[in-house]
């Protein structure tokens, strides 16, 4: 699967589009509900997961994807919003 991925040079942000790797059906499952709005308890109900499982999900989206930890960045929105440029 293509996947948008953010890729930081220089201090800039670049979206780039590469393969995402080691693609999980689980983490495509669950990024699809998060660009629903779904939060994690609300995902682990669909899923039939527990929580702790689906943030487990959530952040090796999160690593796959390049999107570190920022103070002033969504990163569930900036996620749900990769997820769904790609599609």
């Amino acid at each position: 699967m293509k996947a948008a991925v953010i890729e930081q040079q220089g201090g800039l942000e670049n979206l780039v589009y590469r393969d995402w790797p080691d693609p999980v059906p689980r983490e495509n499952e669950v990024l699809a509900a998060m660009a629903e709005g779904k939060n994690n308890a609300a995902i682990a109900a669909r899923l039939s997961l527990t929580e702790r499982a689906v943030e487990k999900h959530i952040n090796s989206i999160f690593s796959k994807l390049g999107l570190a930890e920022e103070k002033d960045v969504h990163r569930r929105v900036k996620a749900a919003l990769l997820y769904l440029s790609a599609r």
